[in-house]
């Protein structure tokens, strides 16, 4: 069995054959026939976007027709810059490193830039569920606060502008989830504000719009019905604190569900 997966700041890649839905991809035989050209998919946003960047890597191993590439950062919004609050007082404020993508000379834009994705996989709930204050800011705002919101919407527009600037490449975005805060550190003893935050947040999400841009329900993979489980894809005791992804939870979630969503989507590009 493999345990938690880890949240290093590295990208990562591997390749896959496309795949039917619910299933494991295998490598294409060699011989003299043209193979096709190879679907690339990126993986950006927090801790929860590189547990699902690992599943797929995991779902890609030894395959050669989709290359997958996690270029997700643990701590790391996509909504950019100022100081965050969680739940419990704890305070933080958004690293430098995590504008990588709004920075032209930083490695890993350069890397992305090379790759080229035609599939980008976005998810970074977890980090848009804490307070922001900004220094041009008085106080903190959250979720569901006009201030936020409107700010917020701003800066994933942004997102989406440079991720996908001639509006060519499939945009996935998954929501927001819900989780058992009570087990995760600095969100203990606010499950109701935590929940109310979540569906604030998804109904954000509701309000934009970009070119090839979908908003993908992962909620309703990791929460059926509205209701938290441990149990992810089939896999027991999947979401180890509450909130993130054990490594056989997410190549489990890749292998029925975000693989086949994402090979999918390619076929728009």
């Amino acid at each position: 069995m493999r345990g938690r997966l880890g949240l290093s700041a590295g990208t990562s890649t591997a390749q896959v054959p496309t795949a039917g839905r619910g299933s494991r991809p295998t490598s294409q035989a060699t011989g003299a026939a043209t193979k096709a050209p190879r679907l690339r998919i990126a993986i950006v946003g927090d801790s929860l976007a590189q547990n699902l960047g690992v599943g797929m890597l995991g779902w890609a191993k030894g395959s050669d027709s989709v290359v997958v590439k996690n270029f997700s950062m643990s701590g790391c919004p996509l909504a950019l810059g100022g100081m965050r609050r969680w739940p419990d007082g704890y305070e933080l404020p958004v690293r430098d490193e995590c504008s990588w993508f709004v920075e032209s000379g930083s490695s890993r834009w350069k890397d992305f830039q090379a790759f080229d994705p035609q599939v980008i996989v976005m998810q970074d709930g977890m980090n848009e569920l804490v307070e922001r204050r900004l220094d041009e800011w008085k106080t903190y705002y959250k979720a569901g606060q006009p201030t936020f919101d409107e700010w917020l919407l701003g800066e994933y527009r942004s997102a989406f502008d440079i991720f996908n600037p001639q509006g060519t490449r499939q945009l996935l975005q998954l929501n927001a989830v819900c989780a058992d805060w009570d087990r995760v550190r600095h969100f203990e003893g606010f499950q109701p504000e935590l929940d109310l935050r979540v569906a604030s947040l998804n109904r954000d999400y509701a309000q934009l719009s970009a070119p090839n841009r979908t908003l993908v329900d992962l909620d309703e993979q990791l929460c059926p019905g509205g209701t938290y489980t441990d149990t992810v894809a089939g896999v027991s005791n999947g979401r180890y604190d509450g909130y993130h992804l054990t490594e056989d939870a997410s190549i489990a979630l890749a292998t029925q569900w975000l693989g086949p969503l994402s090979i999918e989507a390619g076929k728009g590009s």
